[in-house]
């Protein structure tokens, strides 16, 4: 029984493995190193693998549409270095966070206001702002594949062109 299959063109601006599906075997198979073409079967499940070594990220899994005869997908590699970073950069600055809360709490069992301290009123709102460029960072370095859509007919004079 012939399996239908889907012609892939992946499209990336570096060298990025992407990796397929096997249902039957129950592990993920190796397609090709993208820019390249392959045929997958219809419907079938990519991702890009995470690799330490050339410092690419890991992607979610992605769905091919079912039906499709060619698809192009676009691969955008991310960085494993850039996510870790973004990561600390995130941790870190919660310490700051959690750390103004505890100044702020401590300062409130001081009868004199000129001990009380309110640095924690800074602390706290800096460390947020370094909280989120920290996440950002990290979810703008992952890997994404994305599928392109079919092309749009161009109106013309004089006719329609393809």
């Amino acid at each position: 029984m012939a399996v239908a299959t889907t012609s892939v063109q992946l499209r990336a601006s570096e060298p990025v493995a992407v990796e397929r599906y096997d249902r039957q075997r129950g592990e993920w198979l190796m397609v090709c190193v993208a820019p390249c073409q392959a045929s997958v079967p219809v419907g079938s499940r990519l991702r890009v693998p995470a690799d330490v070594r050339h410092d690419v990220a890991g992607s979610r899994r992605f769905r091919l549409h079912e039906g499709l005869r060619a698809a192009t997908i676009d691969v955008r590699s991310g960085s494993v270095k850039q996510r870790a970073a973004g990561a600390g950069i995130a941790l870190m600055s919660m310490v700051g966070v959690i750390s103004g809360i505890r100044m702020l709490l401590n300062a409130r069992g001081f009868d004199v206001p000129d001990l009380r301290a309110n640095e924690g009123y800074y602390l706290i709102p800096i460390s947020t702002v370094f909280v989120a460029i920290g996440v950002g960072i990290t979810v703008v370095g992952k890997s994404r594949l994305r599928q392109s859509r079919p092309g749009r007919v161009a109106a013309v004079p004089g006719g329609i062109a393809f």
